[in-house]
């Protein structure tokens, strides 16, 4: 009875944790773009929109985990000349930065937001 006692909360604290996969899925906004939305849906699919140019630049494709921080972005359109892309993605409560797995770069750094 000891036992189930001592691990009951550590069972309970597991499942209350998300993992990123899950943490993701939702609306975010560019820090630095204040006319972007990104949205991650429970699918594995993600559009990317930005009203900053003349037109809508809207960017759409699929994302999958093959880690809890690794994440692999497929465009369904070449962004130049670019297919795909292996990222690093870490959350820190609302905000969330996925930078390249290559060179460490910062691609986004997003903050949960309402957009659409």
């Amino acid at each position: 009875m000891k036992k189930f006692a001592l691990i009951l909360p550590l069972l309970v604290f597991l499942s209350s944790c998300s993992s990123i996969k899950d943490s993701i899925v939702g609306s975010w906004r560019e820090s630095s773009k204040p006319n972007s939305c990104v949205v991650f849906s429970k699918d594995g699919r993600f559009t990317s929109k930005s009203s900053k140019f003349k037109d809508d630049f809207v960017l759409v494709g699929s994302y999958s985990f093959s880690t809890d921080k690794e994440m692999k972005m497929t465009f369904d359109d070449e962004l130049f000349g670019v297919k795909e892309l292996d990222t690093t993605v870490v959350l820190n409560g609302s905000s969330v930065t996925i930078s390249s797995t290559k060179n460490s770069q910062v691609i986004m750094q997003l903050e949960l937001s309402n957009c659409q």
